[in-house]
């Protein structure tokens, strides 16, 4: 079928900017075979470009324009009426108007302009990161279907080999983990998390009130996940704003939140509402890649659907198996230098009728980190 149109233009500029395919360039230069008419036509094109670059080189050199530019175009103007079959009434001449184009900046400045603007959009990225924590694309691929209960591996297995296809043991969850954490690294994909650091007092840690607000928020408890101190290392080098250390340690809990985005902003009101149960609240962001493996790290291994939701608190005690209850027990954290939000601030925002965080039922995964309050 001979080639015309709208698809021939089409490969004719692909073919004039070397950008078509082997297949593309193929059928091309099987229409341009024996066609003198297409042939002139490329030559043409291929002219015409050349003149653009060459006009280019010298927009950008120092200088700016030739006194020659205008006697140009209006010669290629008159070529083109010409060709066009235009009566020779119809003048291409030059009119009063004085030039307009000014030189092309120094290089120097062009540089400058180049980085106020890369500044500027780097402010506009990072506020655009924060805007879309809740957006449904952040949410790590799906984990295999078939398993639905969490179960510990085996403690001594290091994450190395886990990501390792090739280290696949017999047992068939954990060769279903092993298999999802090998995509994961292999998909090379980023995940940002939101991070909540809360200030509660002794009272709430004491009677779990952070548990019953995530299960009242309909976020189930689920049993403690292993506070290991390589779990706490790959929260500290994940978090993108507030860095935890120095200081005298001090007791924190932490719970990992899978839920759909209302229950979690329905969770998150009531936390920056309670004052007095949580003096001091700040938000931050954490990020998850093969390299930091957070959500790796803070699981250790238990396995939850990725379509439901729990809220699972860290626990030393779990790392020993003592414990299957949801309540978390208190371990050494870090004292951070973190600028809490006051209370009157959070007293005129986040109001009761605004509209929640996001509609609809997609999974966010949030942290949220307890510091006890003597």
């Amino acid at each position: 079928m001979p080639l015309d149109g709208e698809k021939l233009d089409e490969l004719l500029s692909g073919f004039v900017d070397a950008e078509l395919s082997p297949a593309e360039l193929k059928l091309f230069a099987e229409a341009v075979e024996g066609n003198a008419s297409l042939q002139q036509r490329v030559e043409q094109l291929r002219r015409q470009r050349n003149e653009l670059h060459g006009l280019g080189v010298q927009l950008s050199a120092p200088g700016g324009l030739p006194n020659s530019f205008a006697d140009r175009v209006i010669a290629a103007a008159r070529q083109q009426a010409a060709q066009s079959g235009l009566p020779p009434s119809h003048h291409v001449r030059r009119g009063g108007i004085q030039p307009t184009v000014s030189p092309a900046a120094p290089a120097s400045l062009r540089r400058r302009r180049r980085a106020l603007f890369a500044g500027a959009w780097a402010a506009v990225v990072a506020a655009l990161l924060l805007l879309s924590l809740y957006i449904p694309q952040l949410i790590p691929g799906e984990r295999p279907a078939s398993v639905s209960e969490p179960r510990m591996l085996a403690e001594t297995q290091p994450v190395e080999a886990i990501a390792a296809p090739a280290a696949v043991a017999a047992d068939a969850d954990q060769s279903e983990t092993q298999a999802y954490v090998g995509q994961q690294a292999r998909g090379a994909r980023v995940m940002y998390l939101l991070v909540v650091d809360v200030r509660m007092t002794r009272s709430a840690l004491d009677n779990n009130v952070l548990g019953h607000v995530l299960a009242s928020s309909g976020i189930p408890l689920a049993r403690p996940l292993a506070a290991s101190p390589r779990a706490q290392q790959a929260l500290y080098d994940s978090r993108m704003i507030v860095r935890p250390g120095g200081g005298a340690p001090e007791e924190s809990v932490l719970y990992l939140v899978h839920a759909s985005m209302p229950a979690v902003d329905t969770a998150l009101r009531e936390v920056w509402r309670d004052d007095g149960n949580f003096p001091n609240v700040r938000f931050d962001v954490a990020f998850d890649s093969p390299q930091t493996r957070l959500v790796e790290e803070l699981l250790q291994g238990q396995r939850h659907s990725s379509t439901a939701s729990f809220a699972a608190p860290l626990a030393v005690s779990a790392a020993e198996g003592a414990s299957e209850d949801s309540r978390p027990s208190p371990f050494p954290g870090s004292s951070a230098a973190v600028q809490y939000v006051s209370r009157s601030s959070r007293a005129q925002g986040w109001s009761a009728d605004q509209a929640p965080l996001s509609a609809g039922d997609s999974m966010a995964w949030v942290i949220i980190v307890g510091r006890v309050s003597e």
